[in-house]
């Protein structure tokens, strides 16, 4: 596969379902709004790390939220809305890099089990396993079809860092997963 170089080519993988399971998502505030979808979502900008982000809206702030951003000088094209994922039901979440470090390490996962969005419970909780304990950590946590998907995924892109995400029951547009892969990037 050819490298993920930034996150608008990222952002295309994950809604063509290159990397499996997935919640809904809406290229625009627009299209979200059409769709009339009722349950909590995400705001999430397209542009390189540390774009932002913001969680857990209920429906009827969204648009403010929106408006918000535009004022920021985030542009319209840049703005995407995701189904929020239950956060509270989270087992672990964090960033797998499949491949040798530069300490020589091999497999490292930077990883959190509090119940919260990825940057939060990364910078509240996070914590490194490398090896095969980076690797246990995870297959404990997914369902066996989730734990094929993702050993799949990160065979296929090497020196690619995975962020993913495991549940306490399965969600999402595949059945039978508990994970989300939300980004692969080399970027």
């Amino acid at each position: 596969m050819k490298p993920v170089a930034n996150k608008r080519r990222n952002f295309e993988l994950w809604t063509s379902g290159a990397y499996g399971n997935r919640l809904r998502t809406w290229r625009s505030f627009e299209l979200w709004c059409r769709s009339q979808f009722p349950g909590k979502v995400a705001l999430r900008e397209l542009r390189g790390g540390g774009g932002h982000c913001t969680y857990d809206l209920h429906p009827g702030l969204v648009g403010e939220e929106y408006v918000r951003w535009l004022s920021l000088g985030v542009r319209d094209e840049d703005v995407v809305v995701c189904e929020q994922a239950p956060d509270d039901r989270l087992v672990v979440v964090g960033e797998y890099h499949h491949d040798f470090l530069p300490d020589g390490s091999f497999r490292h996962f930077f990883y959190s089990t509090l119940p919260k969005s990825m940057r939060p419970a990364l910078r509240e909780g996070g914590r490194v396993a490398t090896g095969l304990r980076a690797t246990a950590i995870l297959r404990q946590a997914m369902t066996d079809r989730s734990w094929g998907d993702f050993e799949e995924l990160v065979l296929a892109y090497p020196g690619h860092v995975a962020e993913v995400s495991v549940y306490d029951h399965c969600l999402g547009d595949l059945p039978g997963r508990n994970a989300l892969v939300w980004e692969v990037r080399r970027y």
